[in-house]
């Protein structure tokens, strides 16, 4: 986070300094707006980052150092759990296991650094909340429309106050951003001669696994308090279900060259059955869906074993 935040402030000034290569007439309130935005920081602050604008318009340029070492950040995370398993053999050649496992994590001390940060830049932030990120439309002339262009709030708001604010909201509960709970099973059977079908299907083996994990916390609804910090409602985050994912395999084993050498071929399914849709890892603070992973494929693992 503290290397993101001292990012952002630097870039903005880049795209707000080249603004003359576009808008020639609105050079004077970039200029306005990027003196504002350094306002609070510390005089030297650009001049640690070297950021500075060079050339005549229309072939202004930004210089500076983006990347600062040492402007991290920290938060404290204490993890713990609780795992059961049970491995039970109906018949000798049946074999039964399963499962389950309860995790949570809890954060304390987070992000020291950003708390002060965004403290510092409140003031300057909400005076500055309308402009756009980067650069304003060609031709933009004041009382125009900024329709369908991304604002400074708006960026604020979705890539550092929200994350910020669900940082600061969880601390010391569990995250919701963790499946609780995760189970599995696996039982394989192995046909032998005395088996059941074992003068049919000696040799052969089939087995099958259920994978599932607890539904997966993505988000809050959000709204503002009166001073435009934002407010989280923790009490109904918005869920990624529970996912349910079945393997299955098929395996033959015998003795070859003349007993000396064992072969076994190994046919395994990975997700056999399971949602084929995207799975939502990200959300609005509205509800919708920001981004998604692609749901684990099915695959298909043959192998061969020889054991002497």
């Amino acid at each position: 986070y503290g290397t993101a935040t001292n990012n952002a402030v630097l870039q903005i000034a880049d795209f707000w300094g080249v603004e003359g290569n576009f808008n020639p007439h609105l050079v004077a309130q970039r200029n306005a707006d990027i003196a504002l935005l350094f306002s609070a920081l510390p005089a030297n602050y650009r001049e640690i980052y070297e950021q500075r604008i060079t050339g005549t318009a229309p072939n202004l340029a930004a210089a500076g150092r983006i990347n600062l070492s040492g402007s991290t950040d920290t938060t404290n995370f204490t993890a713990k759990g609780t795992e059961f398993e049970v491995v039970y053999n109906p018949t000798r050649n049946w074999r039964i296991l399963a499962n389950v496992a309860k995790q949570e994590t809890v954060q304390s001390s987070s992000l020291p650094f950003l708390k002060r940060f965004i403290a510092l830049m409140t003031p300057v932030r909400n005076q500055l909340r309308d402009r756009p990120r980067e650069n304003y439309p060609l031709g933009w002339r004041p009382g125009d429309s900024l329709a369908g262009i991304e604002t400074l709030g708006d960026w604020l708001d979705l890539r550092v106050l929200v994350p910020f604010a669900t940082e600061l909201a969880t601390e010391g509960s569990a995250s919701a951003e963790q499946r609780k709970w995760r189970a599995n099973f696996v039982t394989n059977y192995r046909f032998t001669r005395s088996s059941f079908l074992g003068e049919k299907l000696n040799g052969f083996s089939v087995g099958g696994g259920v994978r599932w994990q607890d539904k997966l916390g993505i988000g809050y609804p959000m709204t503002r308090n009166p001073n435009q910090t934002v407010k989280l409602d923790l009490t109904h985050p918005y869920y990624a279900p529970a996912e349910t994912n079945i393997d299955a395999w098929i395996a033959y084993e015998r003795k070859i060259a003349r007993d000396r050498i064992n072969w076994k071929v190994q046919l395994n399914v990975r997700n056999l059955f399971g949602d084929a849709d995207p799975i939502a890892i990200g959300v609005q603070p509205w509800g919708e869906v920001s981004t998604a992973r692609l749901a684990p494929e099915r695959r298909w693992y043959l192998t061969n074993t020889f054991s002497f």
